[in-house]
């Protein structure tokens, strides 16, 4: 079910779930590719945007890293040094190679928008393993279980059930609206589902509350179907 599943959003953050299939699915290709090095220094701005949740850990920009290294740090700890290294060491339209694939037209940029409804696109074929490996399917999925965000919709769930997820926020230009969203797939055991929720108020710590919420809401309707 979807409620105002058409409304766009800036997706931000949730971005670095295609990113990471990019490279994942350039490895089928060429292996090689994950275990590449990468100087961030070289390429990376000394100052990004600031992230209200900011990350547990950040990648050591004057280090070198492999690809692979990169994608777990800003997978799990979710570090825009990381992914900007990964954005700037791509080939050119290699995003818009990726959802052109998955059949979706979707923001390559945070200054973009995004329906609600699309952003399932990727959960489902990572699921389903039906655009990357079965085996980088699963590797993806279990870097997004292991995320080290854990206030927006996992945070009511209980603490044995999986859940791999990635969040987003952002803060529009010129204004004090904000957005907060948190997607992902909760493996309850015979009955997983996919939850995306994604808000814009004016005030974030209300805006993850409501996520874990409306997630908690959503995840006792579900067992209860059980």
């Amino acid at each position: 079910m979807g409620i105002n599943e058409k409304e766009q959003f800036f997706p931000a953050s949730l971005m670095k779930v295609p990113l990471a299939m990019y490279f994942y699915k350039e490895s089928e290709h060429d292996p090689s590719i994950l275990t590449s090095t990468i100087s961030p220094g070289t390429i990376v701005q000394s100052t990004l945007f600031e992230q209200y949740f900011k990350p547990s850990q950040t990648i050591d920009i004057n280090k070198k890293h492999t690809v692979q290294e990169l994608i777990t740090a800003s997978i799990m700890y979710s570090d825009n040094f990381a992914t900007e290294a990964l954005v700037l060491s791509m080939k050119e339209g290699g995003l818009r190679d990726t959802l052109s694939d998955l059949h979706l037209n979707l923001p390559q940029t945070d200054d973009d928008y995004m329906q609600v409804k699309d952003y399932a696109t990727f959960f489902r074929v990572l699921f389903n393993a039906s655009y990357l490996s079965q085996d980088n399917s699963e590797k993806l999925l279990k870097l997004l279980s292991e995320t080290k965000f854990n206030n927006g919709i996992t945070k009511y769930l209980p603490k044995d059930i999986s859940v791999a997820h990635k969040f987003g926020e952002k803060l529009i230009d010129s204004s004090n609206i904000k957005q907060f969203h948190d997607c992902g797939i909760v493996y309850v055991p015979t009955r997983p589902y996919l939850a995306r929720i994604m808000i814009r108020g004016t005030d974030m710590d209300k805006a993850t509350e409501t996520s874990a919420l409306i997630s908690k809401m959503i995840y006792n309707e579900v067992i209860k179907q059980l």
